[in-house]
């Protein structure tokens, strides 16, 4: 069941983020009617979205009072953060002050961006997590031996930006300084690096009513400098992990959600399976650029995006029936593969009208243009990912297929023609055991 679109048509959307992933936001409130405004500091060369926009502006969206004046002046009925965490904050403390709707409150926001935080929540409900330490831990050399390999992020970073697995004690004070450089907080969170496939879970919120949406596994990929860098070459739907996420891990995490006062919304939960359980590591209550929300729609019949447009317009998410639609143990299949790509200056993207044309492609998306440049420093940052491709398929056989079919066909070649794409296995090996 599609949203009705009729309420929303004509309806202003201010999004708080030029990006060009945030033309994914752009492309989906045109598709309801809505006229969408994108607001910045950066210039329209530099925000993407902001060209795909009906209007733009070079507001900066941390001058919380000019946004405000921005949106009584332009009459708009609401807005949205787009796909980081980093203006979430911003963005409640905007929508207060304006008095349009907002899916989450201010300490909603800042207890999920805040990665020790939301962790002892987990563990304070008895949702599976990794052990942690402390800094202190960390630089008096107190943290045991066995306990190696480590990994060091940010408290509050996002897009895999800070982050360093480390082998030893020795290791470890480069990666706190690492993480440090990306953390605005100042505040680090060092964990176990536990062996493992990962998955990602995916849920919606209406009126207080919490259901996973979709969960699907993340197939990694190591590379670089001493396979040093992980990052997701692919998803695949629905995890074969999912009967036993519902059955002994959901029941807490709504739970968890009642106690936060989380009522609507969209929200990703990311995590490792060690052992057989799913231990979550990261969360996200927002979008993600990952689309999942089409394969959503394509084989549960509806848009957890859309609905989120709908909650900045109207303060509700809408009309879908969550009781009867959100079924994550689909028919079907659904996939997304992320092409990576080697730091460099982009010459060219090819190979998207191609896959567009395949059977069961519902989007073909490049994150980076002819020109561009992904530094050396991108390295192991989801900024790697040139393409996302999602679709779906009706069979086991399909799905393989379609995948490496998508492998081949996409290309990013630097300004002398060489391809500057990371090809991993694909499918991968283990996508049998993966799917149910």
């Amino acid at each position: 069941m599609d949203l009705d679109a009729r309420p929303l048509a004509g309806r202003k959307l201010l999004l708080l983020d030029g990006s060009r992933k945030s033309i994914e936001i752009v492309d989906e409130a045109h598709r309801l009617g809505v006229h969408v405004i994108v607001t910045d500091y950066n210039t329209p060369e530099q925000s993407p979205a902001k060209l795909a926009a009906d209007q733009h502006f070079q507001v900066s969206t941390s001058d919380v009072d000019a946004v405000v004046e921005l949106i009584r002046r332009e009459g708009v009925d609401g807005v949205l953060a787009g796909f980081s965490d980093r203006w979430l904050a911003t963005y409640a403390e905007i929508c207060a002050a304006a008095q349009v709707p907002c899916y989450a409150t201010v300490d909603q926001i800042r207890l999920f961006t805040d990665k020790k935080r939301y962790k002892a929540m987990l563990e304070q409900f008895g949702v599976p997590t990794i052990t942690g330490y402390s800094v202190e831990d960390a630089t008096s050399g107190t943290i045991p031996k066995e306990a190696f390999p480590l990994i060091v992020k940010p408290a509050d970073g996002s897009g895999s930006r800070g982050i360093s697995v480390v082998a030893s004690q020795s290791e470890l004070q480069s990666g706190l300084d690492v993480a440090l450089d990306y953390s605005w907080t100042q505040d680090l969170v060092i964990e176990r690096f536990l062996p493992g496939p990962e998955a990602t879970v995916y849920w919606v919120f209406q009126d207080g009513d919490c259901r996973v949406s979709l969960m699907w596994h993340r197939h990694m990929h190591d590379f670089g400098p001493q396979d040093r860098y992980r990052l997701p070459v692919a998803y695949s739907s629905p995890s074969s992990l999912l009967p036993t996420y519902l059955a002994d891990v959901a029941p807490s995490v709504q739970a968890m959600m009642r106690s936060a006062g989380v009522r609507n919304g969209i929200m990703f939960m990311q995590g490792l399976i060690h052992e057989g359980v799913f231990h979550t590591y990261d969360i996200g209550y927002r979008v993600t650029p990952t689309q999942e929300y089409r394969v959503v729609e394509e084989l549960c019949g509806y848009n957890p995006l859309s609905m989120l447009i709908h909650f900045a317009l109207t303060g509700t998410m809408g009309e879908p029936d969550l009781a009867a639609l959100a079924e994550p143990r689909h028919h079907g299949y659904g996939f997304n593969i992320s092409t990576l790509i080697r730091p460099g200056t982009v010459g060219s993207v090819m190979g998207l009208d191609d896959v567009a044309a395949l059977p069961g492609i519902l989007s073909t998306v490049a994150a980076i243009d002819a020109g561009e440049t992904l530094p050396e420093e991108g390295w192991g940052q989801l900024r790697q990912v040139a393409v996302r491709t999602v679709g779906v398929a009706d069979s086991l056989d399909s799905l393989r297929q379609t995948m490496r079919r998508v492998d081949e066909l996409i290309d990013v070649r630097d300004a002398d023609g060489a391809s500057m794409v990371i090809h991993p296995d694909m499918p991968p090996r283990d996508l049998d055991a993966c799917v149910l």
